[in-house]
């Protein structure tokens, strides 16, 4: 059975900004969800922003991010999505998303290098473009929060290179809910008498509206093994060797040693590998375990937030008995 609805829904009255309130969490993912990955061009950088000194009201954060996205604006950015969130020591930081048109890019120069270079990472996966309109964003950035003691050390910047690049960011952002320590309230700081934005974008982001499915509890269930085994496979596709016991392949190379103490060495993992063992052993045992729950009632009902190609959703939707047609149908009807 599908669930489509074309009903308006009457938005009530806005209350008191309570950070990250359930309603905003829901939001910000449908949002995310929404966006359509194979229609975001230009120049995609993703940003961590942070500050020093704790901002003395939200009134003078906003400021901050308010002029941040304006200086981006008349910069070339076309499209950009901020979240904040909070660090333990009760310091607000930011996570971006923006992309530039690469004809509108400021160019950087060796003044914008030496002040904001340490803040550039993995720039060499990206092009000249992406290191410009990082090196602008983070300069301005500098700028604008400087009366919070914000340093070039403490900031980030790397590209975001297609759909991958913004998945992964959304995968991120998506997973983490209001429950999560950085969107507590208690992790607010506690000089603050009110709450400003959780999360903001600006731009014409290509969207598209999403669609209900409604599966049984069968269908449900097979649904999260076959994607689990999917993810599964793509772990060890990236893990060398031929076999994937511990026993069998590393303890004769490096004895009993820890996970964690694994070397980063062409023997195992081959010459100019980026990514090192021990990360992706990390990524097959996350796989295997995603599923995982020790209580029961919640292990039924977990869901799962994986992005998976249309193309793979036609097939997996035909394994478990249900089909995307059905939607086509009844939006037809309706």
């Amino acid at each position: 059975m599908c669930t489509i609805s074309d009903h308006q829904r009457i938005v009530p009255k806005r209350g008191k900004v309570t950070c990250w309130s359930p309603g905003a969490a829901r939001r910000n993912v449908a949002f995310l969800r929404s966006v359509r990955e194979d229609r975001l061009e230009g120049v995609g950088v993703a940003y961590t922003l942070t500050v020093r000194d704790c901002p003395p009201d939200p009134k003078s954060w906003a400021t901050c991010i308010d002029r941040w996205v304006k200086r981006q604006r008349r910069g070339g950015c076309s499209v950009l999505h901020w979240v904040m969130e909070f660090q333990r020591r009760g310091v607000p930081h930011l996570h971006v998303a923006a992309w530039y048109e690469p004809l509108v890019l400021r160019p950087a120069t060796a003044a914008h290098k030496r002040r904001a270079g340490r803040g550039l990472h993995r720039m060499h996966e990206g092009t000249s473009h992406h290191e410009h309109a990082a090196l602008a964003g983070l300069c301005d950035w500098l700028d604008v929060s400087k009366a919070f003691r914000s340093g070039s050390g403490g900031q980030q910047a790397r590209p975001i290179l297609g759909a991958v690049g913004w998945f992964r960011y959304l995968a991120k952002h998506c997973g983490r809910g209001r429950s999560h320590y950085q969107r507590q309230q208690a992790a607010m700081p506690k000089a603050w008498e009110s709450a400003p934005r959780a999360w903001g974008k600006s731009g014409p982001w290509p969207l598209q509206d999403g669609q209900a499915l409604t599966l049984g509890s069968r269908q449900f269930y097979r649904l999260r093994r076959l994607i689990r085994a999917q993810r599964v496979a793509r772990a060890r596709s990236v893990v060398p060797g031929p076999g994937w016991s511990w026993r069998e392949r590393w303890a004769p190379l490096y004895g009993r040693q820890d996970l964690r103490d694994l070397p980063l060495t062409p023997k195992v993992i081959g010459a100019g590998a980026s990514t090192s063992l021990r990360t992706r052993l990390r990524h097959l045992q996350g796989a295997r375990r995603m599923l995982a729950c020790p209580q029961r009632r919640l292990s039924a009902v977990r869901g799962i937030s994986e992005w998976i190609p249309e193309a793979g959703q036609d097939d997996l939707l035909r394994a478990i008995g249900a089909s995307r047609g059905d939607l086509r149908e009844l939006a037809a009807e309706v």
